[in-house]
């Protein structure tokens, strides 16, 4: 049973994980996901895969 992606590690415990690809990253802070791109903006999303579709269209 292999991962479809290594980079989306299980860290349910940790209260931070962050993306550092392309200078997006990401921060959990009371169930929220925040998104902070290079250009300083923050964006709060309220699941994690929000959260990734955003960074995937900044990633490109």
């Amino acid at each position: 049973m292999a991962a479809p992606s290594a980079s989306k590690k299980k860290t349910a415990s940790a209260t931070e994980w962050r993306v550092a690809r392309s200078g997006v990253r990401f921060t959990v802070k009371r169930g929220r996901e925040s998104a902070r791109n290079d250009d300083g903006s923050v964006r709060t999303f309220r699941t994690r895969d929000a959260a990734a579709r955003v960074a995937r269209e900044l990633n490109r």
